[in-house]
């Protein structure tokens, strides 16, 4: 790849191989932008393309780094293993730690539970009822899913015995 374009080369290799459907690199130097790599559109279903102004949900990542860091976490300190199963009240199944950190439990990508949530008296033990009994798509390959992570996330702070939120700070936010 040319040094020049290489950041730009690598998203639309990414697009291309199916990573994602779009992504936006910028990089700052001295509070500067240097680079600023734009590639592919919204979404799989829509072809509306990624531009410089694109905004970005960053919650889909902080999810995946807190979740997947603590995991890590966790298995050094001997609270689980990766191919300990999901206990059942977390998600129906049984995937293994392994499975839901790769998306390779055959749960839903998505389910709209916090619609219907913010009508209940209790909106988190709603949510969490409701993504307990979801259960996994009947031959469902490898596939992202949100649900999975919120099991995994659900299993983790049960491990730890604390909110993801208290661990990630304590352990990684702090020390960083």
């Amino acid at each position: 790849l040319d040094d020049d374009d290489g950041p730009s080369a690598l998203l639309r290799l990414a697009v291309d191989a199916g990573v994602c459907s779009g992504a936006q690199l910028v990089v700052l130097r001295g509070g500067e932008v240097v680079h600023d790599a734009v590639a592919g559109t919204l979404a799989w279903d829509d072809p509306t393309p990624v531009t410089p102004t694109t905004r970005f949900d960053i919650a889909s990542v902080t999810k995946a780094v807190v979740t997947a860091t603590l995991a890590h976490a966790a298995i050094d300190d001997g609270l689980l293993a990766l191919d300990d199963l999901c206990p059942a009240s977390f998600t129906p199944g049984a995937p293994t730690l392994r499975d839901l950190l790769r998306h390779a439990s055959g749960l839903p990508a998505h389910v709209p539970v916090f619609q219907a949530a913010r009508m209940a008296d209790d909106p988190r033990r709603f949510a969490e009822e409701a993504f307990a009994a979801v259960a996994p798509l009947p031959g469902a390959g490898p596939g992202y899913s949100d649900v999975g992570y919120v099991a995994l996330g659900r299993w983790l702070a049960h491990a730890f015995g604390q909110g993801l939120d208290v661990v990630f700070a304590a352990r990684i936010a702090a020390p960083l």
